[in-house]
This record gives C-alpha cells, structure tokens and sequence, in this order.
C-alpha cells in the first residue's frame, strides 16, 4: 500500500502552440496491492490506483528564443482529474499443468475544466465508471 502527495508551485506544461504554461499542482495518489491465497491451489487478488490532480493556472510563458522565457500576462485555465482503477482477481490451479483466471476489472476517468475538490473527483471516478470487464481464461501448458 502506497499513498504520494504533492503541493508544488512548478509544474510547466508546454502547448502546441510554442506556450509554457506554469500551474499550482495538488496530486493525490493511492495505490494498493493485497493478495490472499484461498486455499493450496487459489488465491485472490485485488489491485486498486487511484489518484486526484488540481492544477491552477498561474502563469504563462513564451517559448520565443528571442523573447526567453517572458510572461504573456495570460492565465492558463485551471483543471482537474481524477482516474480509478480496479481489478480483483481468482486464480484457481486445477492441475501442474492447468489454471483457471476470473478477473473483474473496473475503470473510471473524470476530466473538469475547473478545479474540483478531492472528495468530488473520487466520488466522480467512482460514479463515471467507463470500463467494465469480466474475463474468463483457461490456461493450459503441455
């Protein structure tokens, strides 16, 4: 289990257009990794990310060689995205040579024009659900 928090002042994102454009970064970020073994021959795993980013426009700057690094005067439009992923998993081992996988996997993405709270961009991610997967696999080596 992991969790990363960044508050910073620097993040540069260039543009199409030859802009830099300098943001007020908040990033969230939480990772989890459990697996336990149901029996001898299964286990069950379940793998979850997710994470938040606010970013407010502070500044933007020219990408001019001859204008280096001056400020338009420009505000850049705040943002904010949040992604969840998640998948649990059954392996069940039916003999050396045979395994059999169930897998359930979910996968959500929010992307504002604006900023958001945390609690809104986790809720957001939980409810915009855009994947859903249930795969069925029979492995078999010889």
């Amino acid at each position: 289990m992991s969790y990363l928090y960044i508050d910073s002042n620097d993040w540069l994102i260039g543009n199409a257009q030859g802009e830099v454009n300098q943001y007020k970064r908040r990033l969230n970020q939480f990772n989890v990794n459990l697996v336990s073994k149901t029996s001898d021959f299964s286990d069950l795993t379940l793998n979850a990310q997710w994470f938040a980013l606010n970013a407010q426009g502070k500044n933007q700057l020219v990408a001019d060689p001859s204008l280096c690094c001056t400020y338009t005067g420009e505000t850049p439009d705040s943002f904010s995205t949040s992604r969840l992923s998640f998948q649990v998993r059954y392996r069940l081992q039916l003999s050396n040579t045979a395994k059999l996988y169930l897998v359930y996997r979910r996968h959500g993405l929010v992307h504002n024009n604006d900023e958001s709270s945390t609690n809104s961009l986790l809720s957001d991610a939980l409810d915009l659900t855009q994947k859903n997967n249930l795969t069925f696999k029979l492995s078999y080596s010889f």
